[in-house]
């Protein structure tokens, strides 16, 4: 798995020299599996106090060469859904744990990108190819 981005804690992304703050900067907005195959995570910036104004306005995990992909959210999103708890690469071979707290974040090309939220909810897929897209404040 090729990215164009680190990750700088569990809840933390750096791109472009810049940490995004997933946890508590941004809320998970949707997912997309476009039709070409190529899957699309999108977090989007807060409206509270403590967001400064130069945070990106979209993040977005865009996927490429979907290997697996297994997506466990309840019907309807709760705050706690929309609030990521952790984000990192975790092993391919341990599909059965998706809630674990470990040392897990760092990058690691032979796994697959997990995403878990307040709730117990996750996103978890394998790709060849996971690249961080932005828009910048307007």
């Amino acid at each position: 798995m090729t990215e164009n981005f680190s990750f700088s804690s569990f809840t933390e992304v750096l791109f472009e020299n810049v940490c995004i703050d997933l946890h508590n900067n941004y809320e998970f907005k949707k997912v997309i599996f476009e039709s070409s195959g190529d899957l699309v995570i999108r977090f989007e910036k807060l409206n509270e106090e403590w967001v400064q104004d130069d945070q990106f306005e979209i993040v977005e995990f865009r996927c490429s060469g979907v290997q697996y992909l297994k997506i466990s959210f309840d019907s309807k999103l709760t705050d706690e859904s929309k609030t990521l708890a952790m984000v990192g690469v975790y092993s391919s071979e341990d599909r059965e744990h998706n809630d674990r707290f470990y040392d897990y974040w760092r990058s690691n090309s032979e796994g697959d990108l997990l995403l878990n939220f307040e709730d117990d909810s996750f996103i978890r897929t394998k790709t060849d190819e996971i690249r961080i897209q932005v828009e910048k404040s307007r």
